[in-house]
């Protein structure tokens, strides 16, 4: 996943995770998938919030949970596992494009 990062951002977009429902303003941020481990360590923050078990996560995207650990600590998931994952936790990948400046566009 590493690779579709940078590989998006050569052609001037950023990966993007954004609340599929969002619950306030606030939580409706969208969050850069830049730094693979905050990501992971926001949506395990996410999963606990919800009080969805492992168990759950795994039943509902079809990830492993050992997978899911292993990612938590630093393995990159293939992106379709990725996709389920955050989508069980009620999330969407979007591409967003960068201004000149690399900043996000609206």
């Amino acid at each position: 996943m590493g690779k579709l990062f940078s590989f998006a951002n050569a052609l001037g977009f950023d990966i993007v995770l954004r609340r599929q429902r969002p619950r306030s303003a606030e939580a409706s941020r969208e969050v850069s998938i830049g730094d693979h481990r905050a990501v992971m360590r926001a949506l395990f923050f996410e999963r606990r919030l919800k009080t969805m078990s492992v168990f759950d996560a795994e039943f509902r995207s079809g990830v492993s949970v050992s997978a899911s650990y292993a990612w938590k600590d630093g393995a990159y998931p293939q992106f379709a596992n990725f996709v389920a994952f955050v989508g069980a936790l009620g999330f969407e990948v979007v591409l967003k494009k960068l201004k000149q400046d690399g900043a996000i566009m609206e």
